[in-house]
């Protein structure tokens, strides 16, 4: 019988040296999380989407300083865009550009939204971010964030989005 006692401590202090030896020290901090950007578009057109970083002069004068990838979203399809986020131990790397203008093409017209909370234009837009067609507000997203961690936000383009383009 004492044997089997022996047995069941040493059993015992081995989960809880298991135990112990996994704990992150405290740090609960995750590595980073994956980031899934969904593009749902039900019309009968492609669409083409592609982000800048840009400068508004006060008269209106736009420079682009940096251009993103063009994503395409074909006629009554999805387009899925995923990005892992490093948050710790992360290599060395030069901040993004913030993203704030966005040229959006539907078939063969086209459209240009503004993030007007990131993009300076010299005088203030009284309702900045609640266009119901403007890919930068931030209403018409779906945002979940899964038990994992990761980020999943989907943006899907209506009939307001077509009804902007020129």
């Amino acid at each position: 019988m004492n044997g089997f006692r022996y047995i069941g401590l040493l059993l015992a202090l081995g989960i809880a040296g298991t135990m112990a030896g996994c704990q992150k020290n405290g740090d609960s901090t995750p590595d980073g999380y994956t980031r899934t950007t969904i593009f749902e578009n039900p019309l009968p057109e492609p669409v083409t989407i592609q982000y800048f970083t840009a400068r508004i002069s006060p008269k209106g004068d736009t420079t682009i300083l940096f251009s993103g990838e063009k994503i395409i979203v074909d006629a009554n399809s999805s387009t899925q865009v995923v990005e892992t986020i490093c948050l710790k131990d992360c290599a060395p790397h030069l901040s993004p550009p913030v993203l704030n203008m966005a040229r959006i093409t539907i078939g063969d017209r086209q459209k240009t939204d503004v993030n007007c909370n990131a993009t300076p234009s010299g005088k203030p837009i009284p309702d900045c971010g609640k266009d119901p067609s403007n890919i930068f507000n931030e209403s018409l997203w779906s945002v979940t964030k899964e038990s994992s961690g990761d980020v999943l936000k989907t943006y899907t383009f209506n009939a307001a989005d077509y009804s902007k383009t020129r």
